[in-house]
């Protein structure tokens, strides 16, 4: 399979050592997807602009565009688009927000990278498309 072929999946976190281990974790799987990684939503946002994009890892929490906010504009503008949401600050309020925001699985860090990489290989080869999924919290 060539790279034009690939899915893309879009991890999203504003920590960048966060983000650096899981772009090189998620690298071992880069024969099935492309992986694009940024440290904010409105790069994301930008990414989303000009890239196809299949799935968007995204942490909650960040400056500016949070998290929650991205979510709404993935389902707004890309309806197509699965969504992992993760984050290390989770409340009654957020989850509440996560509950009702159509994300297919929900992380709280710290998370097992093992975990995340099953989830984005069953979501990158399933046939269904977009929201419906369940929230979900790692171990």
């Amino acid at each position: 399979m060539n790279n034009e072929q690939h899915k893309k999946v879009l991890v999203v976190d504003d920590e960048p050592s966060l983000l650096d281990l899981m772009r090189n974790f998620l690298t071992i799987d880069q024969h099935l997807y492309e992986l694009l990684t940024t440290n904010n939503a409105q790069e994301a946002i930008e990414i989303l602009k000009r890239e196809d994009i299949a799935l968007v890892v995204s942490d909650i929490n960040m400056p500016g565009i949070s998290g929650l906010d991205l979510l709404a504009i993935i389902r707004t503008r890309y309806p197509h688009i699965k969504i992992i949401l993760i984050t290390g600050y989770n409340t009654p309020k957020i989850q509440e927000e996560v509950d009702k925001s159509g994300s297919l699985y929900f992380l709280e860090k710290p998370f097992k990278f093992s975990h995340l990489r099953e989830l984005i290989y069953q979501e990158i080869t399933e046939k269904r498309e977009g929201f419906g999924g369940t929230s979900e919290r790692a171990d």
